[in-house]
């Protein structure tokens, strides 16, 4: 994110709600597909001395957005110990981490995907159920999962009109609800304000990680705790059949690509 470190949001370390945001880089100005990048002085970070990018570039190139992200839903969505979370879209770029990171934090995982080739995936990262979203309704599912309960929260990565429909009735009481994907979708629900306070339920928005969020994420792989789930590289010259796959939900995990030699 291009932002401008001086209105209230950046001053509160919440920069991703910048009031003068220029955009993103990779669109309004040049990113990370060539040898060299030019950036403002502060978009940079300092890399932990434990993390060696040159032994393992593309796991190290992703925790920026494949564990910050997630670990940014972790503490908005107050994930404690014993919780069950469910993650939809559990087997993409973010989710497959999302599953990792809610493991990390002693909950209880439900993998939502609709590619039963993700499942595998998906329970090495940390899942301890799966749920056949395309085979099965996902309510219906989490709910015999939890003997009726419902779960405390869900992290929906897809967050189609459907799937924020099915994620809300899928929450118990005091659940939370995380909606990170669905840009550019119109993906309007309806909803019970009765409802949600009936069950005292939250429904949160998110979009990425601040600074400080990164740097935490950056932190907790160079201590060991978690380490990135890259599933495949490609070359730069490669990357227009990758982007394909990616677009077609394809990709289990997150691809990287690799810049040079």
């Amino acid at each position: 994110y291009l932002t401008c470190g001086t209105c209230e949001w950046c001053q509160k370390d919440r920069e991703t709600l910048c009031d003068n945001f220029a955009g993103n880089v990779g669109r309004e100005i040049d990113g990370g597909y060539a040898e060299y990048i030019k950036l403002p002085a502060n978009t940079f970070l300092k890399l932990p001395e434990a993390l060696d990018y040159k032994a393992h570039p593309a796991e190290v190139g992703v925790i920026t957005d494949a564990i910050s992200t997630p670990v940014k839903l972790i503490n908005k969505a107050r994930v404690q110990p014993g919780d069950t979370v469910a993650v939809i879209g559990a087997g993409g770029g973010l989710g497959l981490h999302m599953v990792a990171v809610a493991k990390w934090a002693n909950a209880r995982v439900i993998a939502v995907d609709v590619r039963p080739e993700k499942f595998d995936a998906c329970r090495k990262a940390g899942a301890d159920d799966i749920v056949d979203a395309a085979a099965s309704d996902m309510t219906e599912a989490v709910l015999e999962l939890t003997g009726g309960r419902g779960v405390d929260v869900v992290m929906d990565f897809v967050a189609t009109g459907k799937t924020l429909d099915t994620a809300t009735r899928a929450l118990g009481k005091g659940g939370r609800l995380a909606i990170l994907g669905g840009a550019g979708l119109d993906n309007s629900w309806q909803i019970s304000g009765n409802w949600i306070k009936s069950g005292e339920r939250e429904i949160i928005g998110s979009k990425y990680a601040t600074k400080a969020e990164v740097r935490e994420s950056l932190e907790i792989v160079a201590r060991g705790e978690l380490w990135p789930i890259v599933t495949e590289t490609c070359k730069l010259e490669d990357l227009e059949a990758l982007h394909q796959r990616v677009e077609q939900g394809l990709v289990t995990g997150r691809a990287a690509v690799l810049i040079g030699d």
